[in-house]
């Protein structure tokens, strides 16, 4: 059996890295087919996003679907080792940009932002 497809793109995986790419994809016109080994929503273990994903968020017109999911809002993150603590708030930078950012349950917010991604 032969399938033709009429698309542009094909994205590998529906994970963050895919819906964004695919997001980006479309709204540059382009016809994008995800393909995704596994059912959605999926276990993925939990992900500490940085403040510089908040960009890519932003971009997209995602920063409220997100936050109105109520993840827990990260300021920083404090490192231990040997009870030995280095603590890094994101708010003490030398740069313009985002000051927070999300602790996410990827199952949901991988969910979303390939929802987001094919509903567009």
């Amino acid at each position: 059996m032969k399938n033709n497809i009429d698309v542009d793109v094909v994205v590998i995986g529906a994970g963050p890295a895919g819906a964004i790419a695919t997001m980006k994809l479309i709204s540059g016109g382009l016809k994008v087919v995800v393909l995704e080994k596994a059912v959605f929503p999926r276990f993925v273990i939990g992900e500490s996003l940085l403040p510089q994903c908040m960009d890519y968020l932003d971009d997209l017109d995602l920063i409220d679907v997100i936050k109105k999911e109520g993840f827990q809002v990260k300021t920083g993150a404090t490192f231990i080792n040997n009870n030995k603590y280095c603590q890094f708030l994101f708010s003490e930078k030398h740069a313009e940009g985002w000051d927070t950012t999300w602790q996410v349950q990827r199952e949901r917010f991988d969910h979303i932002l390939i929802n987001e991604a094919t509903n567009r």
